[in-house]
C-alpha cells in the first residue's frame, strides 16, 4: 500500500481564499452606492485593479387589488442595491472580488500569498470605499480564511489523524477515526482578548470523498467576527480609523495562525510553514 499524501491547496500552504469583511452600522442608500461607482470610474488604477463591474439594481414591492384581495408583486426600479467589482484570471478564476451590499463591505482573496501582501492591498480599497460615506459606521469586522488539501490515501483509511492534532478540542474523538466524507461544525464566543472584546468563531471541517480514485479533499474554514462596542467611524480622522480597522484585521489574522496551530498536526504546520514570517 502507498504512503497517504497530503497536498496543501496551493503547493507552499494551504490558503484557497481569504474574505474580509466590515459590517455596517447602517445601511448604504442608493445614492451612497452612486457615489462609489462615480469613485471607481475616476480611479484608473481601482478600475485596473478591478476591471469587471456588476451593478445590481433594484425592485419596489407593491400591492395590487384583485378578486380576492391585495396581491403583492415587484415593480421594477433603477435603484442601486449592490455592486460588485472583480479581476478574473486569464484561466477564468476569479483572483480579487470587492462586493458592497446595502450592509456590508466585503472583499475576496483567491490569489492569498502572503498576509503582508493581501492585507496591504485590502486596506486602500476598504478605506477608498468607506470614505465615501462617513457617515455609515462599521460596527463588526470580519476575517475568514478557507484552507484545503488534497489527500491521497488507501480505501478505509480514516483522514483526521493524517491532517488534524488528536488532543485538538476541535475534532471529536469519534471523527479522528471516521474513514470516508464527514464534516463537523462548531460556533463560539471568545472573550479572551482585550483588543477584540467579543469575536464569534466558527470552526468548520468539510471532508469529501471520492471512492473511486481514493482522493479525499478537506476544506477548513475559520471565520471570526468581532463585534464592536461602539461603532466604528471615520470622522474627520482617517488615519486614526484605518489604523484601528488594520489592527483588527491583523489580531484576527494572528488567531488564525493561533487556531491553526492548535487544530492541525506537527507535520502539516511545517509542510505549510504556519508560524514562518508573515
Amino acid at each position: 500500500m502507498n504512503k497517504p499524501t497530503v497536498f496543501p491547496i496551493r503547493g507552499s500552504h494551504s490558503v484557497k481564499n481569504v474574505v474580509f469583511v466590515c459590517e455596517l452600522a447602517s445601511h448604504l442608500a442608493p445614492s451612497d452606492l452612486e457615489k462609489i461607482v462615480s469613485v471607481y470610474e475616476r480611479d484608473a488604477k481601482l478600475k485596473a485593479f478591478l476591471p469587471v463591474k456588476v451593478e445590481q439594481r433594484g425592485a419596489v414591492s407593491i400591492m395590487i387589488q384583485s378578486g380576492n384581495g391585495p396581491v403583492p408583486t415587484a415593480k421594477p426600479n433603477n435603484d442601486l442595491v449592490g455592486l460588485g467589482f472583480n479581476r478574473i484570471a486569464p484561466d477564468g478564476s476569479a483572483e480579487w472580488a470587492l462586493n458592497l451590499a446595502p450592509n456590508a463591505v466585503i472583499v475576496a482573496c483567491h490569489q492569498y500569498n502572503r498576509w503582508v501582501d493581501a492585507v496591504g492591498t485590502v486596506l486602500p480599497v476598504l478605506r477608498q470605499v468607506l470614505e465615501v460615506s462617513p457617515h455609515i459606521g462599521v460596527s463588526t469586522i470580519g476575517l475568514q480564511y478557507l484552507d484545503e488539501w488534497n489527500i491521497a490515501a488507501a480505501e478505509g483509511e480514516p483522514i483526521a489523524p493524517l491532517l488534524f492534532n488528536p488532543a485538538a478540542q476541535y475534532i471529536p474523538q469519534r471523527l479522528m477515526g471516521q474513514s470516508g466524507a464527514w464534516h463537523n461544525h462548531c460556533g463560539y464566543f471568545d472573550t479572551s482578548d482585550a483588543a477584540l472584546p467579543r469575536v464569534l468563531v466558527n470552526v468548520n471541517v468539510n471532508v469529501n470523498a471520492d471512492p473511486v480514485t481514493g482522493r479525499y479533499t478537506a476544506a477548513l474554514n475559520h471565520a471570526q467576527r468581532s463585534f464592536q462596542l461602539e461603532p466604528l467611524f471615520i470622522g474627520g480622522d482617517v488615519e486614526a480609523f484605518s489604523a484601528k480597522i488594520e489592527q483588527q484585521f491583523t489580531s484576527l489574522h494572528q488567531r488564525n495562525k493561533q487556531l491553526l496551530g492548535e487544530v492541525l498536526s506537527e507535520a502539516v504546520q511545517n509542510q505549510i510553514s504556519l508560524f514562518a514570517a508573515p
